[in-house]
């Protein structure tokens, strides 16, 4: 975790992209979604630190699932330019993995991707009308119903509303082992 929160995370910042807390970094370490950074010897720098692509989106995509999370209790919290940099981030290393990121779909067609995308992961049929139930108050107000959307929610602590702790943390793990954000 030093270098992740002395060398890696001041770079980011610097770039303008947000960063989640340091209990929320140490919880995704915790999880194994942070992997340690290995060393490598560059030309010029000795024991140079580098970062793996799922290791970066998952730094990327703290903030957002703490948007999120943060959408159930009041007051709000305000979207800022840092979560659109962040977003807009995720969302382009999902074209041409995810079929039409970033365009709108009909409320039923995208609690069906939700529903079809956790039988194909855990092998859990998740009933539409608990998936509306546990969606309605982030979407459509605050997000909108695009398959990005629907793996950002997926990602996120409700997923543990619609499939239990367990099973929500293979979700979280398989999505990005897979690279299938």
């Amino acid at each position: 975790m030093k270098a992740l929160t002395f060398e890696l995370v001041p770079e980011i910042k610097k770039e303008g992209f947000l960063v989640g807390s340091q209990r929320k970094l140490e919880d995704l370490a915790c999880q194994g979604l942070l992997e340690p950074l290995p060393s490598i010897d560059a030309e010029f720098h000795k024991d140079v630190k580098v970062c793996g692509f799922v290791f970066f989106l998952n730094l990327l995509w703290q903030p957002i699932l703490s948007f999120i999370e943060g959408l159930l209790s009041d007051p709000k919290p305000q979207w800022t330019d840092g979560h659109e940099l962040n977003y807009s981030s995720i969302n382009l290393e999902m074209y041409g993995i995810v079929l039409a990121a970033d365009e709108s779909m009909a409320l039923e067609d995208w609690v069906r991707l939700i529903a079809e995308t956790l039988e194909d992961l855990v092998g859990v049929s998740v009933p539409h009308k608990l998936i509306n139930k546990v969606v309605s108050p982030v979407v459509p107000f605050e997000f909108s119903t695009t398959p990005a959307n629907a793996f950002h929610i997926l990602r996120s602590f409700l997923c543990v509303h619609l499939v239990g702790p367990t099973l929500a943390e293979q979700v979280i793990k398989t999505k990005m082992k897979n690279k299938n954000i």
